[in-house]
């Protein structure tokens, strides 16, 4: 055994071991997924926190590689009439604040 093995083999969770998929192509049922939403919604994040990953994000430059993933991935893709009114009401007021 390698001693990477030895290592997992000490963790209380079978998901690290050498080899193991862990959840990959499950589902969580929708019990599972309501406890997992409600939980999600009490976490507050602090100010600080968001400083933070503003900073981390602010000035990063995405490579032309990525830039063309991005667009073939999008490209084609075609917006639902909600989600068209949603983008069309966000840039609505975004623009009459800009002249205010």
């Amino acid at each position: 055994m390698s001693n990477l093995q030895d290592l997992f083999d000490e963790s209380p969770s079978y998901k690290f071991r050498v080899g193991s998929k862990g959840h990959t192509g499950k589902k969580h049922d929708e019990q599972s997924r309501a406890k997992m939403s409600a939980a999600r919604q009490k976490r507050v994040i602090s100010d600080e926190t968001r400083a933070k990953t503003s900073a981390s994000l602010k000035g990063r430059i995405i490579s032309d590689e990525a830039r063309a993933k991005m667009r073939a991935a999008n490209t084609g893709k075609i917006h639902s009439e909600e989600a068209r009114a949603k983008m069309s009401a966000a840039a609505k007021l975004r623009w009459s604040s800009k002249n205010v």
